[in-house]
């Protein structure tokens, strides 16, 4: 049997049920639901985020510095072949190579890269002109003192330096000439082979004489180091060796060890590809 519910009962029903629910509404407002309830991470959850985080970039940050290694290598060589082709474009106008530094009166007037200015239009004092691994000081040439750079120019080979006598057997040597003194300047055709001869490479770099000062390093390459009196730092320019430009043209990167040991490597420093052991001092 239905029992009918009057309609007023029903209406006063459903308001009632209305105001409870609102009732509940505010109750509760404010709160979330009891799934979506928020909590802080507790002591051992951010411990093991950190951990997390100190892992991977523990093993990330060797890759990043190896990539910046080799990047900062490839700028390296990409002076190098520019500085080059700089080289080439002077031995080709002149038939011979630019001396390694000459001056008079106890003043340096020109260096190799002087000569190369007109082919190659970064300045020797931008430091976009030296590799981005030296940190050490740049002074040109007209510089109260040495210039001071990242590159070396081969100037003598296996000879000794500071002495009017040949053999010349670099490229270019350095002087400071007396009044009416004059060397002739190393002939395109006097390299022997070209494709094994240093030209220009990474500096060694030194502890600057004066106290305080950043290191320099000496622009004028030979096997003879003994006769910079500072102390040698960056040791290793890019990993265990130099980058090398060759007379050819080509860069190549040559190990230190091996450089620096003339029974070695005295093919590469002389111009007529002779050993010359009368000038290994």
């Amino acid at each position: 049997m239905v029992i009918a519910i009057p309609m007023a009962q029903r209406i006063a029903s459903s308001g009632l049920e209305m105001r409870c629910r609102k009732c509940g509404l505010q109750r509760n407002a404010g709160k979330a639901p009891k799934g979506l309830e928020l909590r802080g991470f507790t002591l051992i959850e951010l411990l093991v985020v950190i951990a997390i985080i100190a892992i991977l970039a523990a093993m990330l940050l060797p890759t990043l510095s190896r990539a910046k290694a080799q990047a900062q290598a490839t700028k390296c060589r990409s002076n190098l072949l520019q500085i080059g082709i700089a080289l080439h474009m002077y031995a080709d106008d002149n038939r011979f190579y630019p001396y390694g530094a000459f001056g008079g009166n106890n003043m340096w007037e020109l260096s190799w890269f002087d000569n190369l200015s007109p082919y190659y239009r970064v300045n020797w004092t931008n430091r976009d002109f030296h590799c981005p691994t030296y940190l050490g000081t740049i002074h040109a040439t007209y510089y109260a003192g040495s210039p001071v750079g990242s590159y070396s120019y081969n100037t003598i080979g296996t000879g000794a330096n500071g002495e009017f006598v040949p053999p010349y057997l670099g490229l270019g040597i350095r002087m400071l000439l007396p009044q009416g003194i004059y060397f002739p300047p190393i002939l395109e055709s006097e390299i022997k082979v070209p494709s094994e001869m240093f030209a220009i490479a990474d500096a060694r770099v030194f502890t600057s004489q004066v106290p305080g000062a950043p290191p320099e390093g000496d622009p004028w390459m030979d096997v003879r180091f003994d006769l910079n009196p500072g102390v040698e730092v960056e040791r290793y320019r890019h990993g265990k060796g130099f980058n090398f430009l060759y007379c050819d043209g080509h860069v190549g990167l040559v190990n230190r060890t091996y450089f620096l040991n003339r029974t070695n490597s005295w093919q590469n420093w002389n111009n007529d590809h002779l050993p010359h052991p009368e000038t290994w001092q």
